[in-house]
């Protein structure tokens, strides 16, 4: 059993064993698998490997990469990449040259690539190929190098562009001929291939020669076999046909060849249009331009256009049988020409421009001429200029004039003839008219003869009128206190007449039983003598003196009156002063105003007795500046009045009517025509001698008169016109009295010896004094009083007022002056009542106005007040408090406008901000602050903040800044030599939204804006302008004519021009056409004058180009210079240039041609696309095809095809 046991474990271990030997990884396993290629290097692999085991497969040479092997279970597991060809990169591009990959697919182990030269090069390196190894390429870059074309040799007589001896692949030789009478007779240019040899032979250069040509329908005439260059073929066509061209055909050198110019040629007898239509010109039929013989074509011209003559627009022409048109098919623009009209004077076309049809020239007619209807322009028609004629002989028809007759009378009058006129009788004056292109030019003016009234102290008119006419006669009453009347005639010489009014005087009367009372030798008109009776001393009585003297006698007899019977009324009395008292019964009233009335005997007639008149009846109207008609003592119930308003004045009503016992209730009835005058000006020394008013009327006039040893000067009246008084100048002059008995000068004669009395004495009040008061004349009246002390009110501070009197017042003694403040926010500071004394002064001085004071200093809660407590303080006073509880700390209150202000605890706090400020968020009352407050400040509208805005309260109890101020808002005031309108009246502050209008003095001109608006900023909305100097006119030399024709004597402003020409015809300006006035005063150029044509100097050179001829080092005026290009340039514009009045005109340029070489296109891998596009210039606006070559694409965005813009082209890119 035991060996039974052995056996079974030797079995199972060799078992085991034989298993473990059969999972090994063999190399042939790896070889034979897909794992496996022929990049491996297995030559250091053992046959086999046991499970578990890790191989690393190596490369073969040139190849690399990380492969392992894994034996897992007897199979192989793979990790890492396989083994692959090393790359060598990029091989190198040689220059000239391409390359291609011969082996291989990539630039890898073992490729191979193999490198072409370009055309025209060749290669010079021994390999033409390189090979990829495990080091890298082998070998360098191959080179290529161009193929060179052999020497040429060329004749001397031909001229060369290129090199001929080192020319490589795409170089180019260029041929000219060096003389002008030769031409190329091959080639003009060849080219080095691409094999390295010339593309042609050179050419070579011989005489400029033509062969005969053969002419189709045509004969050449002559034996002529070559002709030379010039030369002129002559030929001839045969019937029926005609020359292509009427010029001559010459043997011409056309670049490098010889031909006939113009092509010799016959062609069908045809009448021909231009290929493309004229401007305003149509056809019928359209689109033809050859017709045969016999057909015919209508020409319809356009607006401005006419056909065979001005006048017409269409016609039809017929094709003749020699191919020429019955008349020319083309229509001709409707032009005018200047006119030669020896009349006109000045033609407004100063460069001869073409006028054409609707256009307009400025004209003016020599003078004794004017345009036709008043023109100024003439206008270019069909028919000519218009107006026609442009001018007419200026001539003036005989004229009529109202109170006038003519001396030299004629129907008509020519330019510059007068016409005399006297004027008729009753008019005053005579006058010439000239007629001229305006017509009648004169004052024609008959003035006529009238008479002002004359005014005379002592008469009055009888038939007044404002103005009197000529004979017409002026009706003169005397008055009151003259005697008699007169009659003044109006005339030529003014008035005539005697003047005459006596004045009435009285001797005076005696009676036995009357004494005159303080008799006089004479008594003037209404002057009263006083009487009294001899028996009875109380009994007086006046007599007075009139036209027919004195009158009736009076008689001594009782003065007492009879007790008046008093209708629909009764009286009573009388006092004790002998007054009568009446009033009315029931229903009725009295004429005047009031319910009674009072009245007197006053020698025994009775005063002021009125009677009774019912309630519905009404009293005589009182009408201001106006009475009624008709006039009675009172008007019934519905009467009608008629009202007439003085002269001057006008009703606002016809009439008025009683009703119910009264009138209608009118503010003003007669109202003055006219603006009326207020009381004249006071003149000193002299008073008016007419009554007082408080307004005159339109027209109305005052006499002024100078006080006693003053003489008037000047007019001594002045009247109203329309609200003003005219002609104020009166002046007053004392009398210069000299004594007779003490001559200056022993020859003149005594002055005038004048009897004066002596002034009074000092000491006394003397009125009526004249201001010499060493000469009083005699007569003269004073008024003499002692004097009486009195106060002055003398000038008072500023904001005070004075209740009832005013500045320069004088107070009796025991007067009183009282004061008040202008502002109810002041009070006064003084008296507010003071009283004149005896000595003449005032009991005190002027009060002042200030603030308003305070009371007694609050009481603060633990605080005491240091010092002496006063009743009441001024304004601005302080009071210092100090804290019980702490002695340090004190703080001070102020009287400010009445209220005590300032800290009010014993805290430390900060001091209240003013009153004026505006305080964000901050209590009403305005108290302390406390400490580590902040608070915002601002202003009222129209104010600005000086200082910091944003304050804070310390706990120091101070503020970290002083407080600001609110300053009001200003604009500065505008600078000196401006003329401002609005600015403050009292020079004040300019405020905000304040409007100002600026202008400039008449000699100056406002640069910039003329109203500006002060701004809340207290900025002005703009800047200021400035006044500058204008342009003044200083006038032209002669033959120059200017525009506008207003500006002689005239300024300009800044920007305004001036325009200039020739008058003459053939003149030109020399100098600038045109000035403008600059701002500095000066015009920009100086003015031009006027002269016959300058001529020019040397042409100016052409870029890239010349004279076709030897130019001249002068010039005449008009004269033309030809210029040509170079070969290959295009010339745009000219050919010539014209010298006009000194200067060249006209632009020439030489465009550019384009170069497009072999070497450029190869860089762009492009080429011609057409061979005869190989050329290396192209003239400006050539277009070009190109393709690309090779395998290349077109990239980008240049298209294929392109055009040549002076010079430059843009070129297409391959790749």
């Amino acid at each position: 059993m035991h060996k039974i046991r052995r056996s079974c474990v030797l079995f199972l271990w060799m078992y085991t064993l034989t298993f473990v030997k059969s999972q090994d990884c063999t190399l042939a396993q790896f070889t034979g698998s897909k794992l496996f290629d022929l990049n491996f290097d297995t030559s250091d692999l053992e046959a086999s490997y046991p499970p578990g085991k890790q191989v690393r497969v190596s490369c073969n040479v040139g190849y690399t990469g990380f492969f392992k092997l894994i034996c897992t279970e007897g199979n192989w597991q793979s990790i890492g990449t396989k083994c692959e060809a090393k790359s060598c990169g990029h091989p190198g591009d040689a220059q000239f040259a391409d390359f291609h990959l011969e082996k291989g697919d990539d630039f890898v182990f073992g490729s191979q690539v193999v490198y072409n030269c370009h055309k025209g090069y060749q290669m010079v390196s021994r390999r033409n190929y390189r090979t990829c190894m495990a080091a890298g390429w082998d070998g360098v870059v191959p080179v290529c190098e161009a193929l060179q074309c052999p020497v040429i040799h060329i004749n001397d007589t031909i001229q060369v562009t290129g090199d001929p001896e080192e020319a490589t692949y795409g170089n180019v030789l260029r041929f000219s001929c060096k003389s002008s009478t030769e031409i190329l007779y091959g080639p003009a240019e060849i080219y080095c291939d691409e094999n390295g040899m010339w593309s042609d032979n050179p050419p070579r250069c011989e005489a400029v020669k033509c062969k005969v040509p053969e002419i189709e329908h045509g004969t050449v005439t002559g034996d002529i076999t070559d002709y030379n260059e010039h030369q002129i073929l002559y030929f001839e066509c045969n019937a029926r046909y005609g020359k292509s061209e009427e010029r001559p055909s010459k043997c011409t050198k056309m670049g490098q060849r010889a031909d006939w110019s113009p092509t010799p040629a016959c062609e069908p007898i045809k009448c021909k249009l231009q290929l493309s239509q004229l401007e305003g010109t149509r056809y019928d039929p359209p689109h033809r331009n050859v017709f045969s013989p016999g057909e015919t074509l209508r020409v319809t011209c356009e607006a401005r256009y006419w056909i065979f003559n001005p006048q017409d627009s269409s016609t039809v022409v017929t094709c003749r049988d020699d191919g020429q048109w019955t008349s020319d098919p083309t229509c001709k623009e409707v032009t005018c020409s200047r006119p030669y009209d020896q009349h006109i004077y000045y033609w407004d076309n100063y460069w001869q421009r073409k006028k054409t049809l609707g256009d307009t020239v400025r004209y003016s007619c020599t003078s004794g001429y004017k345009s036709t209807n008043g023109a100024t322009r003439a206008t270019c028609t069909r028919d000519g200029w218009t107006p026609d004629p442009l001018c007419q002989e200026i001539t003036c028809d005989r004229r009529e004039i109202p109170n006038a007759a003519i001396d030299n009378m004629k129907e008509k009058y020519k330019y510059s003839e007068w016409a005399n006129y006297v004027c008729n009788e009753g008019y005053r004056g005579r006058f010439t008219l000239t007629c001229t292109e305006r017509g009648w030019e004169g004052n024609p003016q008959c003035t006529e003869i009238t008479c002002d009234p004359p005014r005379y102290r002592n008469a009055d008119i009888v038939n007044y009128k404002t103005i009197y006419r000529y004979k017409e006669q002026a009706v003169y009453e005397c008055r009151d206190g003259n005697r008699g009347g007169f009659t003044l005639t109006c005339t030529e010489q003014g008035w005539i007449g005697r003047t005459q009014c006596t004045e009435i005087t009285c001797d005076p009367p005696t009676y036995d039983d009357l004494d005159i009372v303080n008799p006089k030798k004479k008594y003037k008109f209404k002057e009263r003598a006083e009487y009294k009776c001899k028996d009875a001393d109380k009994e007086h009585f006046f007599l007075t003196c009139g036209e027919d003297g004195w009158g009736k006698k009076p008689q001594c007899t009782t003065t007492e009156c009879q007790k008046p019977e008093f209708a629909n009324g009764f009286i009573v009395g009388p006092d004790e002063n002998k007054m009568y008292y009446y009033t009315c019964n029931e229903g009725y009233k009295l004429l005047t105003k009031g319910w009674w009335s009072a009245a007197k005997c006053n020698d025994s007639v009775w005063s002021e007795l009125h009677q009774c008149i019912a309630n519905t009846s009404c009293s005589l109207p009182d009408v201001p500046n106006g009475e009624v008609t008709p006039k009675q003592n009172s008007y019934e119930q519905d009467a009608n009045v008629l009202i007439i308003c003085k002269q001057g004045y006008q009703s606002e009503v016809a009439e008025l009517t009683c009703r119910e016992g009264k009138w209608p209730e009118l503010q003003q009835i007669c109202t003055p025509m006219t603006n009326t005058c207020p009381p004249p000006p006071k003149v000193k020394n002299a008073v008016v001698v007419t009554s007082y008013q408080k307004e005159y009327l339109h027209d109305s006039e005052v006499t002024y008169q100078c006080r006693q040893s003053y003489t008037i000067e000047g007019n001594n009246k002045i009247t109203c016109k329309n609200g003003e008084w005219q002609n104020v100048d009166i002046t007053c002059t004392n009398v210069t009295y000299v004594a007779a008995d003490k001559p200056t000068d022993t020859n003149m004669r005594p002055a005038l010896t004048v009897v004066s009395c002596e002034p009074p004495p000092d000491g006394l009040t003397i009125e009526n004094l004249p201001e010499d008061q060493e000469h009083t004349l005699p007569e003269h009246r004073i008024e003499i009083s002692c004097p009486q002390e009195e106060c002055i009110v003398t000038s008072v501070s500023s904001g005070v007022a004075i209740t009832q009197h005013q500045q320069g017042d004088k107070l009796s003694i025991g007067q009183k002056l009282e004061f008040t403040c202008k502002k109810s926010n002041k009070v006064i500071e003084g008296k507010a009542t003071v009283e004149c004394l005896e000595n003449g002064q005032w009991s005190d001085p002027f009060p002042t106005c200030g603030p308003p004071g305070c009371g007694e200093p609050p009481q603060v809660e633990g605080g005491v007040i240091i010092g002496t407590v006063e009743a009441t303080y001024r304004s601005g006073d302080k009071v210092e408090y100090t804290c019980e509880a702490n002695s340090n700390l004190s703080f001070k209150k102020t009287c400010k406008n009445g209220v005590w202000t300032g800290n009010t605890r014993c805290t430390l706090s900060c001091d209240p901000p003013p009153e004026e400020l505006i305080i964000k968020d901050l209590q009403e009352d305005r108290g302390p602050v406390l400490p580590d407050r902040f608070i915002e400040i601002s202003c009222p509208p129209g104010k600005r903040l000086n200082g910091s805005s944003v304050l804070n309260c310390g706990k120091n109890g101070q503020w970290n800044y002083p407080f600001p101020t609110c300053e009001v808002v200003t604009c500065e005031p505008p600078p000196e030599g401006l003329i401002v309108k609005g600015l403050p009246e009292d020079h004040g502050p300019i405020l905000p939204e304040r409007l100002i209008q600026i202008s400039c003095p008449p000699d100056k001109t406002l640069n910039g804006s003329s109203g500006l608006s002060c701004g809340q900023d207290g900025q002005w909305n703009g800047p200021f302008p400035t006044c500058e100097d204008k342009c003044r006119f200083t006038g032209v030399a002669q033959g120059v004519v200017f525009t506008p024709r207003s500006a002689r004597g005239h300024m300009f402003n800044r920007g305004q021009k001036l325009q200039f020409g020739c008058r003459m015809y053939g003149h030109f300006l020399h100098g600038n056409a045109e000035v403008v006035c600059s701002g500095n005063g000066q015009w920009s150029d100086p003015f031009p004058t006027c002269g016959p044509p300058s001529g020019c100097g040397k042409p100016p050179p052409l870029a890239d180009g010349d004279t076709r001829f030897t130019s001249k080092f002068k010039y005449n005026h008009n004269d033309r210079v030809e210029y040509t290009c170079k070969n290959y340039y295009t010339m745009r514009g000219g050919p010539s240039k014209i010298c006009n009045n000194g200067d060249w005109t006209g632009n020439i340029t030489c465009l550019r041609p384009c170069t497009v070489d072999k070497e450029i296109m190869l860089k762009h891998n492009i080429a011609f696309l057409y061979s005869w596009e190989e050329k290396l210039y192209s003239p400006h606006e050539t277009f070009l095809s190109f393709r690309c070559t090779g395998r290349t694409r077109h990239v980008g965005t240049v298209s294929m095809r392109q055009q040549c813009i002076d010079g430059v082209i843009s070129l297409p890119t391959c790749q």
